[in-house]
């Protein structure tokens, strides 16, 4: 494809034209005939290694004018300025990969909370209904069955177009996205068109990123605004949604869903709500009204509130890609747990162990109360807190687990590059005293302990980490996965 080809309605006009092989925006990965996109990043700005790109052979250089100026005059390449560059590079990506979000439904989750089990359910629905559906979160981005890890929620921007090309010439059927924050805000998004957008919730997190809950749910909200966006659903139970809904009408179809009764402020907006539920130790059952007649669902592998709203979600999105609540209700009977969200170890003798990526005040009260009714005995707690990260929550964490559990072990999660024994202190603050805390800062020891504590009635949470198979400390990840630790010590 020539760079003019490429450069349609940006604005830049070329004198030379070359063809373009590749996309890339890191000066080290630079192949012969590649366009190099050059702009400040966090650490470093991508201008500065123009020289470097060029020698490696890149066939164009596009570079963010704003704020520095790039000598071109001795190029024999060309060098082109353009305002606002990283807007650009999706929609550049997708046309370099023929847009492929074109020709598949995309679906994208975004929310605080229940991204990750929200789009593995829905992939694993779709692959039971002979969907074949790629992923792209998390846990990894592949075809669902064969995730390969990936280094953020949503990959850049390039990346992006790059694995929705070839879901598209491996002939998916659909693709599902978490969509986090952090890509919203940095318009990493930009170039794909959803055929459907989702928002779970909204709670504190993020904020030494978004600086303010007005910013966070200001870049959520945004997944709405993108262009392509055909279908809107949302958790009707969450205050930010709520505030959304009357405006999100005016602007495209949308559909919400609740683990209430349906809401009289909305009579023009599908509503999926709960007629009756059940949880107890085999599982969850729910009669669920819907816009389409009343369905039955019933899973025995999950647990908790929170996960029938996750259900729900996952029923609105497959009703609307036009399966039959009689197919939806089979396939969500069979659904399992995500690794690291509300998995559950369950060894005769011995209490029952659920590890959960639970690391906000909200998330931790949501899995906390979902536990509740599964528990005959006394429910154990055991939590850090990252450093480098939102320092406010800290506090709030542990009045969370106090007022929720009945014993609390406090210990280290990822410390990175912060003093352990300093956030154990700030978390401690939050304490009052009227629960028993157990510190130890060894994460390995501390489930030991517990475990070793517990009762056979009794159930333990193990929050913080979840999927996760290292822990961070002082640059360095070491080897560390909480269900494995967990495994190891009910085997004994």
């Amino acid at each position: 494809m020539h760079l003019s080809q490429l450069l349609i309605g940006i604005g830049l006009s070329v004198t030379a034209d070359p063809i373009i092989k590749g996309l890339c925006q890191d000066s080290r990965q630079v192949k012969p005939g590649d366009l190099f996109f050059a702009y400040p990043g966090l650490d470093r700005d991508g201008r500065h290694f123009i020289p470097e790109a060029i020698a490696k052979g890149a066939a164009a250089i596009l570079f963010e004018s704003e704020g520095n100026s790039v000598e071109r005059s001795s190029s024999f390449i060309p060098i082109l300025p353009l305002n606002h560059l990283t807007a650009q590079l999706g929609p550049i990506a997708a046309r370099f990969y023929d847009y492929p979000s074109r020709y598949l439904p995309v679906i994208g989750i975004t929310g605080t909370n229940g991204k990750t089990s929200c789009t593995h359910f829905l992939a694993d629905s779709l692959q039971q209904l002979q969907k074949p559906c790629g992923v792209i979160g998390t846990l990894g981005n592949g075809f669902y069955g064969d995730l390969k890890p990936g280094q953020l929620t949503t990959p850049d921007a390039i990346e992006l177009q790059q694995l929705l090309a070839n879901f598209r010439d491996k002939q998916a059927q659909a693709v599902v996205m978490e969509v986090s924050s952090h890509r919203l805000a940095q318009q990493r998004l930009n170039g794909t068109e959803f055929s459907v957008a989702a928002f779970t919730n909204l709670t504190r997190d993020h904020l030494d990123y978004h600086e303010s809950m007005s910013a966070y749910a200001q870049a959520k909200r945004s997944i709405f605004d993108l262009p392509g966006v055909q279908q809107a659903i949302l958790n009707a139970d969450d205050p930010y949604a709520q505030l959304w809904l009357t405006e999100l009408a005016e602007q495209l179809p949308v559909y919400t869903y609740s683990l209430h009764k349906p809401q009289a402020a909305w009579p023009h907006i599908p509503q999926i709500t709960v007629k009756k539920f059940d949880f107890n130790q085999q599982g969850l059952r729910a009669e669920i009204d819907t816009p389409w007649g009343e369905v039955f669902i019933e899973n025995r592998f999950l647990m908790g509130p929170f996960n029938l709203s996750n259900l729900l979600l996952v029923l609105t999105i497959l009703k609307n890609l036009h399966f039959s609540l009689a197919e939806i209700s089979q396939v969500i009977s069979k659904l399992k747990g995500v690794k690291g969200r509300m998995q559950a170890f369950h060894v005769p003798g011995k209490a029952l162990v659920v590890v959960d990526y639970a690391h906000t005040p909200d998330a931790l009260q949501q899995v906390l109360r979902a536990l509740r009714p599964h528990c005959a005995g006394e429910l154990y707690c055991l939590f850090g807190c990252g450093g480098d990260r939102d320092k406010g929550k800290r506090p709030l964490m542990a009045e969370i687990a106090e007022q929720e559990a009945d014993h609390i072990i406090l210990t280290n999660d990822n410390p990175r590059d912060e003093d352990p024994l300093q956030i154990l202190q700030a978390i401690q603050k939050g304490f009052t005293g009227k629960k028993s805390v157990y510190r130890e800062p060894d994460r390995q020891r501390a489930i030991a302990y517990t475990l070793a504590t517990a009762q056979p009635t009794d159930v333990v949470l193990v929050a913080g980490k979840g999927h996760e198979a290292y822990q961070l400390i002082n640059g360095i990840k070491y080897p560390f996965d909480d269900a494995i630790e967990v495994q190891r010590f009910l085997n004994q």
